[in-house]
């Protein structure tokens, strides 16, 4: 069995699809009103306290989704992007 990054590096344009996956569950969780994206955590890695503060959480959840979008719309590009460089190897 190989591992993921031996899997990625033999087909790179799959890797597409696990950034659309993740676009697709900050959506999801923005929409569904998952605590686990609006909560304030210890501030170690990112602490988004602040702007929940200076704009609120509805504001936060929108940002998610946007951000969401983005990451689908690079996962389709991706995709297309190594699909095309396939073709031309």
């Amino acid at each position: 069995m190989e591992t993921i990054q031996e899997y990625f590096q033999s087909s790179p344009k799959h890797f597409g699809f696990v950034i659309i996956g993740l676009g697709i569950l900050l959506i999801v969780a923005s929409i569904m009103k998952w605590k686990w994206l609006t909560e304030g955590g210890d501030g170690k890695v990112f602490n988004d306290t602040w702007f929940i503060g200076m704009f609120g959480k509805k504001k936060l959840r929108i940002l998610y989704a946007v951000i969401g979008v983005v990451l689908i719309l690079i996962g389709i590009a991706w995709f297309f992007i190594h699909l095309k460089l396939e073709e031309i190897a």
